[in-house]
C-alpha cells in the first residue's frame, strides 16, 4: 500500500491528480467557450479573465517549482546526513569492536516521493478546482 510520510500519501496525490485531469478540460472549455460567445469584441469582464487565466498558471508553475525545488533541497539534506552518519559508524563502531555489519549500509534513505509529488500538485490543484467552481458559479 501506499507508505505514509506525515500524512502525505501516494495515494492522496492520485486523487489530486484524477481531479485535475477531470477538471482542467471543464475549465479549458469553459474559457474557450467565453472567449467565443465574446467574439472579436470581448468586455471588459471578458478581458479580465484572460489576464487572470495568464496570471495563474504562472503564479501556479512558479509555486509548484519552488515548493519542488525546496522538497528536493530537504531531501538532500537528508540523504547527506544519513550518509555522514553512516560513515561516522564506521569510526564510532568498528567491526573488531563486535559490530555484525562490515559493509556499509545500501539502504540510506529510502526514497519517499509523495512529499515531491504534493508540493507539485497542490499549487495546481488549488487553481484548477478554484477555477471550475468560480466559472461554473460564473455561468449560472
Amino acid at each position: 500500500m501506499a507508505s505514509d510520510f506525515g500524512g502525505v500519501t501516494a495515494w492522496n496525490n492520485w486523487i489530486k491528480a484524477c481531479e485535475i485531469g477531470w477538471s482542467a478540460p471543464q475549465v479549458v472549455a469553459m474559457r474557450l467557450g467565453a472567449m467565443a460567445a465574446a467574439g472579436s469584441n470581448p468586455s471588459a469582464r471578458d478581458r479580465a479573465e484572460n489576464v487572470r487565466m495568464g496570471q495563474e498558471k504562472l503564479q501556479a508553475f512558479s509555486e509548484s517549482w519552488v515548493g519542488v525545488g525546496s522538497r528536493m533541497q530537504r531531501m538532500q539534506l537528508d540523504m547527506a546526513m544519513r550518509c555522514w552518519k553512516e560513515g561516522l559508524r564506521w569510526w564510532t563502531q568498528p567491526w573488531w569492536l563486535g559490530n555484525a555489519q562490515v559493509f556499509p549500509r545500501l539502504d540510506l534513505m529510502p526514497m519517499n516521493y509523495a512529499p515531491l509529488f504534493k508540493a507539485a500538485l497542490d499549487p495546481v490543484h488549488r487553481r484548477v478546482t478554484g477555477n471550475v467552481r468560480r466559472l461554473a458559479a460564473r455561468r449560472a
